[in-house]
């Protein structure tokens, strides 16, 4: 890197010269943001996705069902340390339940199950089949031991439908939506169905839809890494 160095001298007025400085940048592993127990966790939930190709799955997906012209199907992925932490900033409580809306291949879920949160059931709700499929495919893997032994304190459950019409708010305590692609309508009508959560339930999401100071608090928001690049996300409470 070159600068120009001005010094100053009593009389002498100024002297301009040129130095010559090198900076050193070094590359920081993920795995060094971790806490020590987490560490193989994230080794081993590397393993898990390291052959999955969920990008190119949701490509296929939206094209043979046509759906490259709406933009909620715009696929991202989370990364483990940055999920770890939006986690954490959930208080997750013993025996809660975790939904992803728009699940993928179940890269959230695994964190979420493996992290020991707490959570005794982690559900994921994907629309697109190819990734439902490769999901269900991944899960058989892990139970059957092909990633050898992997520690889950909750049951991963994969569910094929619309967001919009399952009924997560029944039974969801914590909840995340990669939602920074999705359409104000999906919004509105997320929005509209988060209304029936039951009080105490965390909702984590990319963007905050009109309205929702009304039900909810904002109890936590940050800038995450996610696959794309970093983005806020906003941690949201229902209101008693």
């Amino acid at each position: 890197i070159g600068v120009t160095a001005t010094n100053w001298s009593s009389g002498a007025g100024t002297e301009q010269r040129d130095v010559s400085c090198s900076l050193e940048v070094v590359e920081w592993p993920e795995i060094l943001g971790l806490p020590e127990p987490l560490r193989p966790v994230f080794e081993q939930w590397s393993s898990i996705f390291t052959a999955v190709d969920g990008g190119s799955l949701s490509q296929q997906d939206r094209t043979k069902l046509d759906k490259h012209g709406n933009s909620s199907f715009t696929y991202g992925e989370v990364e483990f340390v940055s999920f770890s932490k939006i986690l954490a900033a959930c208080d997750v409580q013993p025996g809660e339940t975790f939904v992803d809306l728009g699940s993928g291949t179940g890269k959230a879920l695994y964190i979420a199950a493996m992290g020991n949160y707490g959570f005794s059931r982690c559900v994921g709700i994907e629309f697109l089949p190819g990734l439902h499929t490769e999901a269900i495919a991944l899960r058989d893997k892990v139970y059957a031991g092909d990633f050898g032994h992997v520690q889950m304190d909750a049951t991963i459950d994969l569910v094929q439908g619309d967001m919009a019409a399952e009924d997560w708010p029944a039974y969801a305590d914590v909840l995340y939506a990669s939602s920074i692609c999705f359409t104000e309508e999906l919004m509105e009508k997320i929005g509209e169905m988060a209304q029936r959560l039951k009080p105490g339930a965390r909702f984590c999401t990319l963007k905050v839809w009109p309205g929702a100071e009304q039900f909810f608090d904002t109890i936590h928001s940050a800038w995450f890494k996610m696959s794309w690049g970093r983005i806020t996300v906003y941690v949201l409470r229902r209101k008693a």
